[in-house]
């Protein structure tokens, strides 16, 4: 069985070039590690996938059979329960075939930004509820 967070986390740490514990000054803003159910929008059609690494300037999508092309344009659409979903949009950074590719958000206001906080406050809550960091 493939060990996805292990795989992210080394991933996460190859592309910044620093280790663990410096990740999040190295990117500017804060992440919480998270898994969000999502379905993504690209030039190939719409995939339901698993959002993780979330910040209010990007985030990371684990999709394992398809990666769309770095530069191209895509929209997220985060599920929230009993909320409507969080429509986000990007451009891909980064993309490790098999396992997910990196978004950055473009477009963020603060209307946006305070969204995605609170989306990130609910999924660092889950994480301590569950005992994880």
């Amino acid at each position: 069985m493939i060990d996805l967070r292990g795989l992210l986390r080394s991933w996460q740490r190859r592309s910044a070039g620093d280790t663990p514990d410096s990740t999040n000054k190295h990117r500017g803003d804060p992440r919480v590690t998270h898994y969000f159910e999502c379905r993504w929008f690209g030039k190939w059609g719409a995939f339901d996938a698993r959002l993780n690494d979330l910040s209010v300037s990007g985030c990371y999508i684990v999709n394992r059979r398809t990666t769309p092309s770095i530069g191209e344009i895509v929209e997220i659409d985060v599920v929230r329960t009993a909320k409507e979903p969080l429509p986000l949009s990007g451009e891909v950074v980064s993309t490790e075939p098999g396992i997910g590719f990196g978004v950055r958000f473009a477009g963020v206001d603060d209307n946006l930004r305070k969204q995605l906080e609170t989306l990130m406050a609910e999924g660092d809550s889950s994480n301590r509820r569950a005992g994880q960091s």
